[in-house]
């Protein structure tokens, strides 16, 4: 392989790093919109759904609260709408078969837990067993959580599908894959670079030493060619010099004599 050739290697495989890390920095970046969707949604409907039900919960009007539940438990991308008193009692649920028991006991643990009771929270859970409503099967959802005056109101949940979830995951996997072969061709590249410079230069040192015994008068040690490279083509050219002027040196040495 011509030094052009290992030159063009080196740039086309630096160039497929690059677009690797490119692609890596791509996929981060959507995964941080795509959550910030999520976030956005979640927040835009927990902020009208705790609006609604401010008052109703502290007045503890039930049937109020139940229509608003209801209203958001119907809504296109809900699996479900929830409101729970500030002790952790179910007063609302829509629909009501998607509440299982693991996910009201989440749901309170959550209220016993919460660290932020003044803010919202978008939180994970994934079912024990998926759960299968209206022919359609959930493994896990995404649960947004608000409370109704820092929790002494209530607090309200919007179950939301985890669709976004497989894309995510799909993307961190795709993520770790470029992310992994873009660091395996940028370690290939430092190998080749150092292979493809510790051979130039060693070879490069090898013809300047020949270079310099010719000039000395030392013509005796054939050139070693090695390859087929342009240092391959200027080493037989140096081998060739040496035969010449062995040679013309020799024709001198006998008509003197």
């Amino acid at each position: 392989m011509s030094i052009r050739s290992k030159i063009i290697l080196l740039v086309v495989v630096a160039v497929l790093v690059a677009s690797g890390l490119v692609g890596g920095l791509a996929i981060k970046f959507s995964l941080k919109t795509l959550r910030g969707e999520i976030l956005k949604r979640g927040e835009a409907l927990t902020l009208a759904l705790g609006s609604a039900l401010r008052e109703p919960l502290v007045v503890q009007d039930t049937v109020k609260v139940k229509e608003v539940i209801d209203s958001y438990g119907e809504m296109k991308g809900v699996i479900l709408a929830a409101a729970l008193s500030p002790d952790g009692d179910v007063l609302a649920v829509s629909p009501m078969e998607r509440l299982s028991p693991e996910l009201r006991y989440y749901l309170v643990k959550n209220i016993n837990e919460e660290e932020n009771p003044e803010g919202e929270e978008i939180l994970y859970f994934k079912f024990p067993t998926p759960l299968v409503s209206k022919g359609v099967s959930y493994d896990s959802v995404y649960v947004v959580h608000k409370t109704i005056l820092g929790g002494t109101g209530g607090h309200v949940y919007l179950a939301l599908p985890t669709a976004f979830a497989t894309v995510v995951k799909t993307q961190h996997k795709l993520g770790f894959l470029v992310g992994g072969a873009g660091l395996a061709m940028a370690v290939l590249v430092a190998i080749l670079a150092a292979a493809i410079g510790v051979g130039l230069t060693r070879r490069i040192l090898y013809l300047a030493d020949v270079a310099e015994r010719m000039s000395l008068g030392e013509l005796d040690l054939p050139v070693e060619v090695k390859g087929s490279d342009e240092l391959a083509r200027l080493a037989e050219a140096l081998e060739r010099m040496r035969v010449s002027l062995k040679a013309a040196i020799e024709r001198l040495k006998k008509r003197t004599m």
